[in-house]
């Protein structure tokens, strides 16, 4: 997980399907959490594929190329079906609120998150959001990606969440040191 600069919302797809798993969630996550009946992104259809760990299942699919190189994961990350849905824009579900904070970890689609968000992106001051530096999923995007579109949007990445970490001054938007 990695923190950048600039709701905390948590998504996932199975409730909507999975009433006894979102009470679940709801429980782990109480208030000021949110758990929402549909999945974010870009908005429109996708196909959700679960995996033998609810915590691995994403829009996007397995890399089983890439997962049978580690022990365990592949077997946890595994697919074992599909549901197709409907994907609904950050910005939509959000309306009117305004944003200071956004934590994501959706499994691979952090940068459709992102996308769908542009109104969120513009008054958040921080992101805290998971990224990864190989490709768990089929085509996911990477690090470098969501680093390049939110450095796109004036953010700036901070630290990576649980390693030395060093505070900012003052945490509100400000030009980076470099382009």
């Amino acid at each position: 997980m990695t923190a950048w600069l600039p709701v905390d919302m948590q998504s996932s797809m199975p409730s909507s399907r999975d009433p006894e798993g979102a009470e679940k969630l709801r429980q782990h996550y109480p208030e000021p959490h949110k758990i929402h009946p549909f999945a974010l992104g870009k908005g429109g259809k996708a196909t959700f594929h679960t995996t033998v760990s609810p915590y691995f299942g994403s829009i996007y699919p397995p890399n089983s190329l890439l997962l049978n190189q580690f022990s365990q994961l592949e077997t946890a990350m595994q697919e074992t079906g599909r549901l197709e849905s409907e994907t609904h824009r950050l910005d939509d579900v959000l309306g009117g609120v305004d944003v200071y904070f956004i934590k994501i970890d959706v499994q691979g689609a952090e940068l459709d998150l992102f996308e769908g968000g542009p109104k969120a992106l513009t008054q958040a001051s921080l992101i805290q959001t998971e990224v990864c530096m190989l490709p768990l999923y089929e085509r996911q995007p990477l690090m470098g990606d969501v680093d390049l579109y939110l450095r796109e949007r004036e953010y700036q990445f901070h630290t990576f969440w649980g390693i030395a970490k060093r505070s900012y001054r003052n945490c509100r938007k400000f030009q980076p040191a470099y382009r």
